[in-house]
């Protein structure tokens, strides 16, 4: 099975002084290619699609310059995290914060499996801005060898900004729950 990372998550190690941290796909992409042939000045299922594809792969290859590339430099996260009981929420403003967060949510999962996944795309009547709503399930390992299960459900906002879609915020909602030991 394919190994993606995924926004479910991303700073539950970040939020609090708990051990794990997930990250998500929260920022960014590799600018979308236009052609001579294409010239939109909106945002399009397309130019969406290319940008939300280029976010799983650096997410994948762990590549956050990448990932932090349209990140809007006053792009902001709301990161809420359901475990045994407990509900956490993290703010993160700005690109600083972002990357201080993929530094440390990389470092701690060392492994990610998507089981299921949904996304959904849609637009302002304007094209100017978009809004991708993603819900994910997956198994996931820690550095220390903890296998955990997440689901959860993330929004991406995305506004055309210097001719190409940018995240300008998102919301993620997750849980998350250690698999025992008898189902690993």
């Amino acid at each position: 099975m394919k190994i993606i990372h995924s926004l479910t998550l991303l700073t539950l190690g970040v939020i609090s002084s708990c051990v794990l941290a997930l990250p998500h796909r929260v920022i960014a992409a590799e600018p979308t290619k236009t052609s001579s042939v294409e010239t939109s000045s909106k945002l399009t299922e397309e130019n969406v699609s290319q940008a939300m594809k280029a976010i799983a792969e650096a997410e994948k290859k762990e590549d956050i310059d990448t990932l932090l590339m349209f990140l809007v430099p006053y792009g902001v996260s709301e990161v809420t995290v359901e475990s045994q009981g407990n509900s956490i929420t993290r703010n993160l403003e700005g690109v600083e914060a972002h990357r201080e967060m993929l530094e440390k949510t990389f470092k701690r999962v060392k492994n990610r499996e998507i089981l299921n996944e949904r996304q959904t795309i849609r637009f302002s009547p304007d094209g100017q801005l978009a809004i991708v709503t993603r819900a994910t399930i997956e198994k996931l390992t820690t550095e220390d060898g903890k296998q955990f299960i997440s689901a959860g459900t993330d929004t991406f906002r995305f506004a055309w900004i210097d001719n190409q879609p940018k995240v300008i915020s998102t919301k993620s909602q997750g849980w998350l729950e250690e698999r025992p030991a008898s189902a690993k």
